[in-house]
């Protein structure tokens, strides 16, 4: 793995993870510049420290972002809300469960999103998956040239990862493309479905596959017959069990 911050696993993650999801290299270069000293210290001791940093870059694109909507130049300023929503989220990752305003800073991102599929992804929207008595949150990308019996793929993330690094990993793209949706979710136990919803983590993955299933099979355009399921770290475990009891899978 590249090593912005010799030894700093868990940095270095972050910066990988923001590169890998459309970052540009000279603005995560600005927001990590300044941590060099505080790295050395341990990815705990200087969490807030790396959050203030990339912060700071998140407002100066916020800055330049709304200068172009206001010009009109709609999709740059998709691209860099969307670029900003991907800094913020690696940074907030790494914060402690109990970190003081955490869910706000959650909020920005999810707003930020919403911005960069107004402007810049027509062919994704924000949905919400009827859930026991609440609702999981999800991201659904449907090709632009999508006809009637569409095949879909349901995307579940990992231990800590959240929808929005599904979205900006690019992997929805790649199936649409290929004449395919895709359903982002955020499981039980990640993302919004915890920080907002209190949904906690739970051994029985079928049941939110069976929700999931469910409301994709409402969708018009879809193939009930062919939608299948993938998962990444943690939600590649879960994705396994889910598909052996969940048959529509």
């Amino acid at each position: 793995m590249f090593e912005y911050f010799p030894g700093n696993y868990v940095w270095n993650l972050g910066v990988v993870a923001a590169l890998n999801s459309g970052g540009y290299i000279d603005e995560i270069d600005r927001a990590c510049r300044p941590l060099r000293d505080a790295a050395s210290r341990g990815e705990d001791a200087g969490s807030e420290e790396f959050l203030a940093s990339w912060t700071a870059v998140v407002d100066d694109l916020v800055e330049a972002a709304d200068e172009n909507r206001k010009a009109g130049r709609e999709l740059a300023a998709g691209h860099a809300y969307a670029r900003a929503a991907n800094y913020l989220i690696n940074a907030e990752r790494m914060q402690s469960a109990d970190a003081p305003d955490r869910n706000a800073i959650y909020r920005r991102v999810l707003d930020l999103m919403g911005q960069s599929f107004e402007l810049a992804d027509s062919t994704t929207v924000r949905v919400a998956i009827p859930y026991r008595d609440t609702t999981l949150p999800a991201y659904l990308t449907r090709p632009a040239d999508a006809a009637d019996r569409t095949p879909c793929v349901v995307m579940w993330n990992g231990l800590d990862s959240t929808k929005e690094h599904q979205y900006l990993s690019g992997f929805n793209r790649e199936l649409a493309q290929r004449g395919i949706a895709t359903l982002m979710v955020d499981c039980p136990g990640s993302g919004e479905a915890l920080r907002l919803q209190g949904l906690t983590a739970q051994l029985e993955s079928e049941e939110w596959a069976t929700a999931c299933v469910d409301y994709v099979e409402t969708l018009g355009f879809i193939d009930p017959d062919r939608i299948g399921i993938a998962g990444w770290s943690l939600g590649g475990y879960y994705a396994p069990r889910a598909a052996a009891f969940e048959k529509r899978l």
